[in-house]
């Protein structure tokens, strides 16, 4: 079996500076406010309707990337999913590989600004009233995957996310009229996977835990199954447990349904 991660849609995003319409300065027309408004919208979704997504949280000097509880609180299903730690440089490879000869790969680690203290409105990409009138939307989608676009509009975001400190990888295929799903092989990248501390795994059940319902059962196979993969392929795994704030990593047993 080959294990896969996908590529998500940049339209798909939390951050309203990615998902909501971007700003354009288009200096030559005396447009009126909702006709800029409808262009920069149908731009702004033709153009990131063929850019693909990954993302991930970094390790730094001072923490490593698991060692986020509200992370794992926004992104875990609140402590009941699984953290999967990857090498950057194998993980990097494998992208490569797969994608670069069907479009391009840009791989940078995210800025983040304060629209109060750093916030520059010139780094807006000017657009021009032939694009407008052309819907050359090409050519723009072409000129805001260079500097000093790319950056400010695909990887900086406001600072109140800056403690995800995220590295992002970006695709944009080279046919700017496609829309389908892409898939990296990971297996060699990754290194570790840790179960929440609530993961319902089985062997780990405990019946006065009212975060247990009705797919319980579905989702003890999930984890079961993913434990499985992990011993087929000598990945090391472990159970997060936090110690007054503090997390820990204990074995998992193997156990089947």
């Amino acid at each position: 079996m080959t294990l896969r991660i996908s590529l998500g849609s940049f339209l798909s995003a939390n951050d309203p500076r990615e998902t909501k319409y971007w700003h354009f300065d288009v200096p030559e027309i005396n447009a009126t406010h909702d006709f800029q408004l409808l262009h920069e919208r149908e731009i702004s979704d033709r153009i990131k309707r063929n850019i693909g997504s990954l993302s991930f949280a970094r390790d730094t000097n001072t923490i490593e990337g698991y060692y986020r509880p509200r992370m794992w609180a926004q992104y875990a299903e609140n402590h009941t999913g699984v953290c999967i730690i990857f090498n950057r440089d194998r993980l990097l490879s494998s992208i490569h590989r797969t994608l670069n000869p069907i479009g391009r790969v840009y791989a940078e680690n995210i800025e983040y600004f304060s629209p109060e203290r750093d916030f520059d409105p010139r780094g807006c990409m000017n657009i021009t009233r032939d694009d407008i009138i052309q819907e050359n939307v090409n050519v723009i989608a072409e000129q805001i995957m260079e500097e000093p676009y790319r950056t400010f509009y695909f990887f900086r975001k406001h600072i109140d996310w800056q403690d995800e400190t995220e590295f992002r990888v970006l695709f944009k295929i080279n046919d700017n009229t496609a829309e389908r799903e892409y898939f990296i092989p990971c297996l060699d990248a990754i290194e570790t996977v840790l179960f929440g501390v609530d993961c319902p795994y089985h062997g780990a059940l405990d019946p006065n835990n009212d975060r247990m319902n009705e797919d319980t059962s579905y989702r003890i196979a999930q984890y079961n199954h993913i434990i499985a993969l992990c011993e087929e392929h000598s990945i090391d795994y472990h159970r997060v447990r936090w110690t007054n704030g503090v997390p820990e990593t204990d074995p998992i047993p193997i156990a089947v349904l």
